[in-house]
């Protein structure tokens, strides 16, 4: 609820209120259908390039979190998920529905997905590398490296609304300040309220 009141802009509010999907990148995309076509999928393979995208990662977290499924505790790590939705529903999901998307092209916004994608993955590595050497916990360690993963999923809605991105650009470029900073002058908020508002809508963990 605080989350809520923070985020005010309607730009804003409508776009990560209506997301149905996040892409991914490109080469884990075509990576996961060609392991769904071969004619026994390794659900170990499938895990693996799973758990490397935050937008699949994402997505199957909330799918296995939902009502749907009804579980008594939270689902907190893609290799999980995935042994519970199991290889059959998965190629429906894939193959048939479409789950996951690839990355279209975004002008003038100078993101680049492949960026992201290394990014997010060291954060991640990382985050396991401090929780082993601390707690030496497989679960945290599991744990740590998904919220890394994904702390950066803030950056899939705001491709919605390119002129932002532009602004905030734009603000970096003259002040020399911080992404935050230029974000809170064009939106109100940063890109951290944006990432917990929608994984809190998702229901994730």
């Amino acid at each position: 609820c605080m989350l809520r009141e923070e985020l005010n802009d309607e730009n804003l509010l409508r776009v990560v209120t209506g997301i149905r999907e996040l892409p991914s990148l490109p080469a884990l995309h075509q990576s996961l259908l060609r392991e769904m076509e071969v004619p026994e999928p390794s659900l170990k393979r499938i895990g693996e390039i799973i758990a490397q995208d935050m937008s699949m990662t994402a997505r199957v977290l909330q799918l296995t979190n939902s009502a749907f499924f009804g579980l008594g505790s939270k689902v907190t790590h893609p290799q999980q998920a995935i042994a519970l939705l199991g290889i059959n529903t998965l190629k429906a999901l894939v193959l048939n529905i479409g789950f996951f998307t690839a990355f279209s092209p975004i002008a003038q916004t100078r993101f680049s997905a492949e960026l992201l994608w290394k990014h997010s993955l060291a954060v991640g590595n990382l985050a396991r590398m401090i929780v082993r050497s601390e707690l030496h916990d497989p679960k945290w360690e599991d744990r740590a490296m998904v919220a890394g993963i994904m702390h950066d999923i803030r950056v899939l809605p705001l491709l919605e609304i390119p002129e932002y991105l532009q602004q905030i650009n734009r603000i970096v470029d003259q002040e020399k300040c911080t992404r935050a900073a230029a974000e809170y002058k064009v939106m109100g908020i940063s890109h951290a309220e944006v990432g917990a508002y929608l994984l809190g809508l998702w229901g994730l963990p």
